[in-house]
């Protein structure tokens, strides 16, 4: 998973899904030799007086971690049955 953050003014020319196509494609060649599985991204604009593009790789077990928390806060969620 990746975590693509537009600061300042890059990519303002774009939307920035088509901005994360072409990271995810670039990340991917230059990766290329280690086979990387990008399960998805999530991209967003940032404040910055910089005019850069910041990825961070999340690795595989803190996305799993982030599911099995939402299991759980799901379960909390959920109406109990009351029987009387």
């Amino acid at each position: 998973m990746l975590d693509i953050a537009l600061r300042g003014r890059a990519a303002a020319h774009m939307d920035i899904d088509n901005a994360a196509h072409h990271i995810v494609r670039v990340f991917g060649q230059a990766l290329a030799s280690t086979k990387p599985t990008i399960a998805g991204y999530r991209v967003y604009r940032q404040s910055s007086r910089l005019d850069n593009v910041r990825v961070r790789i999340l690795p595989a077990v803190r996305m799993e971690l982030l599911a099995h928390a939402m299991r759980d806060a799901r379960e909390l969620a959920r109406p109990r049955m009351v029987t009387g």
